[in-house]
């Protein structure tokens, strides 16, 4: 029985569908089309969706520029963050001899919470935090020494601009989905108005629907890949490449001593969450537990014993 909810709503936009596979069947279909068009009637769905399978697969590749560009971000940032720390962490025991005690009036002032105003708290939150750290520093200078004032500063001033970049490459990243969304949605509308075309001009024809149209493009094959693996201790190793598609699942099984984590990369960038995993258990998750886009998955052996693994992706 047909559905017409299926089309009303978007045959093509549905999770096991993605992207890729969506441009890779338009091209196909519009070439059935072109090659198989009785005076010319599908010339026009020919050049649309050449059109939008174009367009979608140039903002996919943006989109994929503006996620590598924040990745990178991130990671200036979190170093940026780690350098302050460990900058405070390291000046703090100083400070605190230079005051005259933890009980000191100035020392309280300066670092009321000492370093958990740092540690575990928001990037605005450390944001403010620094920024009144080094009001501090300036109103005690003479005391903590120009130094101290100066080398904090320019943390700070580091930090603060990987923080603005971070969120304005993140707003980018929102635009670039935003907008694959919206050209996905064209190139649906315009595949399934290719179907419609196509059925209005083959009535009662059992063959029109194979020579248009290679559904079997648009999914990925059923049933599971396997991977298995050997890691040394304390040693970190690439699993495998992956399609992301976000619903689908990945069974992850520690087959060796000690607890293995595993994680998402995107191209040579760590990113996302992490699962860890006992030895002689297993554990599923969707994709899209581990992040919004990736193209492999790595392992990581923490432990002092070399172990095994097998990861499972399943279709």
């Amino acid at each position: 029985m047909i559905d017409p909810n299926e089309f009303i709503f978007g045959y093509f936009i549905r999770p096991e569908i993605t992207f890729p596979r969506m441009i890779i069947y338009a091209y196909d279909n519009a070439n059935n089309m072109e090659n198989n068009n009785p005076g010319g009637i599908y010339t026009p769905a020919v050049t649309a969706s050449r059109a939008a399978a174009l367009n979608l697969e140039t903002l996919l590749a943006q989109k994929s520029g503006d996620v590598g560009t924040r990745i990178g971000g991130t990671n200036t940032k979190n170093i940026a963050r780690v350098n302050a720390e460990v900058f405070i962490a390291n000046n703090i025991g100083l400070a605190r001899q230079k005051f005259g005690g933890l009980n000191d009036s100035r020392f309280k002032a300066t670092f009321p919470q000492r370093m958990n105003a740092f540690y575990d708290v928001t990037d605005e939150n450390f944001k403010l935090n620094i920024a009144a750290l080094v009001s501090k520093a300036h109103t005690y200078v003479l005391v903590l020494g120009a130094d101290f004032e100066t080398d904090l500063t320019a943390l700070q001033l580091a930090y603060n601009n990987s923080l603005t970049s971070h969120r304005s490459e993140t707003s980018d990243v929102h635009t670039s989905i935003v907008t694959v969304e919206m050209a996905a949605d064209v190139l649906s509308d315009q595949l399934v108005e290719n179907m419609v075309l196509v059925a209005r001009n083959n009535r009662r024809s059992t063959t029109a629907s194979e020579l248009y149209f290679n559904i079997g493009l648009l999914y990925a094959p059923k049933g599971k890949e396997i991977h298995k693996g050997k890691i040394e201790a304390q040693a970190t190793a690439e699993v495998c490449p992956i399609e992301y598609v976000e619903t689908r699942y990945v069974e992850f099984e520690v087959t060796g001593p000690g607890n293995l984590s595993f994680g998402m990369k995107y191209e040579d960038q760590k990113v996302g969450e992490m699962i860890t995993v006992t030895s002689g258990k297993k554990a599923k998750q969707q994709m899209g537990f581990f992040y919004t886009v990736g193209t492999s998955i790595y392992v990581v052996n923490n432990s002092e014993l070399k172990s095994a693994y097998t990861v499972k992706i399943i279709y």
